[in-house]
Formats: structure tokens, C-alpha cells, sequence
């Protein structure tokens, strides 16, 4: 995100923090929290449009702003619960390849895989 590389929320396991790297100077500096009350990871995904980004945890959806260093909550994309398979950004547009759960093809460490997939468009109000 604009020439700055940024990592965060662990793996399966939630954590909060995130980090910048900044490719001029070399360092990792840590950055604003993000505030959820998500626990994990899983069917979660994230893209940016322009000068922001934007990640979908499960049924949170935030804007992360690297001007003012804030994370805000978005109404969330694709219903409430979905969980999100992938997420990509084209022509400043993002879209999310939701599942609602719906109907199973299976099931995978206590998660119900949904059958029904459905795509939806997000465009940032600025």
C-alpha cells in the first residue's frame, strides 16, 4: 500500500497487531490495533483501493486508513455471516467471493463448507 509493505493478524489464530515495513530505512514499525471482536482468522481476506485497505473477517469488514493510522468498520459485504474465499481489487473497485453457508459440500475442522458462492462488488464512498 503505497510502497509500504504491512503485516498483521496472525494466522489461524487472531492477533490484533499490525506492522509496517518501510523499504527505504529497513525497519518494522508497529501500528494501530485492529479493533474486532473476532477470535480467528479463517474465511477472512483483504484488498486495497487507492489509498486504503480493506479487510473482511468473517462478519466484520474494515477500512484501514495509513494517513491517520485508523481502522474503521465498514457494514460488511455479502451479508452477515459469510465467509470470504478470496478478495481482489480492479479499477478501484473491490470484490469478495463470499460463501453464505447455506448448503455443505463438507465439512473441514468443524467448519461447514458452503456450496453456494456469490460475488459481491464493494466501491469505497470517497
Amino acid at each position: 500500500l503505497n510502497g509500504v509493505g504491512y503485516v498483521g493478524l496472525g494466522g489461524y489464530e487472531l492477533h490484533k497487531d499490525f506492522h509496517r515495513y518501510g523499504p527505504i530505512t529497513g525497519q518494522w514499525t508497529a501500528i494501530a490495533e485492529l479493533p474486532t471482536t473476532q477470535t480467528s482468522l479463517f474465511f477472512s481476506s483483504a484488498f486495497t483501493i487507492n489509498d486504503k485497505a480493506y479487510a473482511r473477517l468473517f462478519s466484520e469488514f474494515w477500512e484501514y486508513d495509513p494517513t491517520s493510522n485508523d481502522c474503521t468498520q465498514l457494514a460488511a459485504p455479502c451479508g452477515s455471516p459469510a465467509h470470504v474465499e478470496n478478495a481482489f481489487s480492479v479499477g478501484g473497485r473491490g470484490y469478495l467471493i463470499c460463501g453464505n453457508g447455506s448448503s455443505s459440500i463438507g465439512t473441514w475442522p468443524g467448519f461447514t463448507v458452503g456450496a453456494t458462492k456469490e460475488v459481491w462488488e464493494f466501491t469505497p464512498e470517497d
